[in-house]
């Protein structure tokens, strides 16, 4: 029995990279705004709290990673909603993190679903049957090896 190990290159889709862009760009700006505010306040200047900013900033840098690594239909609301609220949290410097994240967030709506994996098949086996990887260990796989290095 012959047994053929298939593999596929599993590729990182473009609504992931751009959704993990877009939060890092979030979480960026949210140290930002917390540097602002920690020398406005070191140069004495009173209204400067960017607390519930740079909270908001971060909880849309952590609401893109979740919804890039989620995908689909259900990851587009949230990346879509991080968008919103980067741009809500951080106005003008927000804008890189906004666009990225919408656009992960459209991407993720247009995307059908996983990628099928490949996985391995026997000759004699249906090509459409599920395998377990598991089922490998049963095949002695040096005895085809033993005759070829015979001295």
């Amino acid at each position: 029995m012959v047994i053929e190990i298939r593999s596929v290159k599993k590729e990182m889709k473009r609504s992931f990279l751009l959704g993990v862009l877009g939060g890092i760009f979030s979480f960026s700006m949210g140290i930002l705004a917390f540097l602002i505010m920690v020398i406005n306040q070191a140069n004495g200047a009173i209204d400067t709290d960017l607390t519930i900013n740079i909270v908001l900033a971060f909880l849309a840098g952590t609401l893109g990673i979740i919804g890039s690594a989620i995908g689909n239909r259900r990851g587009g609301v949230v990346l879509i909603a991080s968008a919103m609220l980067a741009l809500i949290a951080t106005s003008l410097f927000g804008i890189p993190s906004f666009v990225f994240l919408l656009v992960a967030g459209v991407l993720s709506f247009k995307e059908r679903g996983t990628p099928e994996i490949e996985y391995p098949v026997a000759d004699g086996v249906a090509k459409g049957k599920k395998r377990s990887i598991l089922f490998l260990h049963n095949y002695n796989f040096m005895s085809r090896w033993d005759n070829c290095f015979d001295i």
